[in-house]
């Protein structure tokens, strides 16, 4: 792995811990809304919602610090397509995305709306 690329996985890993405090702070909230409508603990659900706040924040700073300046042209593309069911790939996705193929990877590849979507506008 050369250095460049190396530095560029650094830059993404750092995302991780905070992406992944995120996501559980962002499910919790889900959670208190879906069991709790009516009976809302207030001072709980404003605590999640300012570590949620406190998580975007610490994600834009890694994403505007100059580790991470590189990888703001790196260009994302599979490595392969396939038929097969990918394991690492469900697990990556967790598990919305399970293979590859030449019908999914327009849709995830899309640099323009699709056409019915772009009619509406």
């Amino acid at each position: 792995m050369e250095v460049s690329e190396r530095q560029q996985l650094d830059s993404f890993l750092l995302l991780q811990p905070s992406t992944s405090k995120l996501k559980q702070k962002i499910w919790e909230l889900l959670c208190i809304i879906e069991n709790h409508r009516d009976n809302i603990d207030w001072p709980k659900y404003l605590n999640t919602l300012g570590l949620c706040a406190s998580e975007l924040v610490e994600i834009r700073k890694v994403l505007e610090s100059e580790r991470f300046s590189s990888a703001n042209s790196m260009i994302l593309t599979p490595r392969s397509l396939g038929t097969e069911p990918d394991p690492n790939l469900a697990k990556a996705t967790e598990d919305r995305l399970h293979i590859f193929n030449h019908e999914a990877a327009p849709q995830y590849l899309r640099t323009k709306l699709d056409p019915q979507v772009s009619e509406l506008f």
